[in-house]
C-alpha cells in the first residue's frame, strides 16, 4: 500500500494498492489472489472521489450534520466530510479489512481521532443522523434493497 495523492481530491491522501506489490512484482500475476477477496476499500473509487471532491468544494452540505458513509471502502468520503466540519462521520462497510483502512486514511490525513467512526453494520440506523452518502453501491443489483432501508431511516423523526 502507498499512500497516494488523489487525481480529484489532492488534498486527500489515501493509502491504495500500487501498480508494483511490494516486493516488485507486478500486480497482475496476484490479480486471482486479489479477486478471491476483492480489496474494494484499497481502490479509490470514482464515484467517492467524485463525490469527496463535491463536499470539499460544498462544505456547507456537511458543516455541523451528522453524517453516515455507507460502503465506506477506502474512507475518502467519511474523510472529505470530517475535513469539510462535519459534526461527526460513521463510516460502515461490512470488509473488517476496510475499517482498518478508514482508521489508517483518517490518521494519514490528520481527522481529529474520535471524529470518524467506523462501523461494520447497518446498526447505526437507530441513531440520529442527517446524511446519508452511499456512493459506488449500486453497482451490484443486490444492494438495491438498501436504499429502501436508507429511506426509512431517513424517515424517522
Amino acid at each position: 500500500m502507498v499512500a497516494t495523492q488523489l487525481p480529484l481530491c489532492p488534498e486527500i491522501l489515501l493509502y491504495l494498492v500500487s501498480s508494483q506489490t511490494p516486493d516488485s512484482q507486478p500486480i497482475q500475476n496476484n490479480i486471482a489472489q486479489l479477486m478471491e477477496s476483492p480489496p474494494y476499500w484499497a481502490l479509490c473509487w470514482a464515484g467517492g472521489q467524485v463525490l469527496a471532491r463535491y463536499i470539499l468544494d460544498n462544505p456547507q452540505v456537511v458543516a455541523g450534520k451528522h453524517v453516515v458513509d455507507f460502503g465506506a471502502g477506502s474512507g475518502v468520503v467519511a474523510i472529505a466530510a470530517a475535513m469539510a466540519g462535519a459534526n461527526s462521520v460513521l463510516a460502515c462497510d461490512c470488509d473488517l479489512d476496510a475499517i482498518i483502512a478508514i482508521e489508517e486514511n483518517a490518521t494519514l490525513n490528520a481527522v481529529e481521532p474520535g471524529m470518524i467512526k467506523p462501523v461494520t453494520s447497518i446498526e447505526w440506523a437507530e441513531q440520529q443522523f442527517d446524511l446519508i452518502f452511499a456512493a459506488d453501491l449500486l453497482y451490484d443489483s443486490k444492494n438495491l434493497p438498501l436504499l429502501t432501508q436508507f429511506m426509512q431511516a431517513a424517515n424517522q423523526d
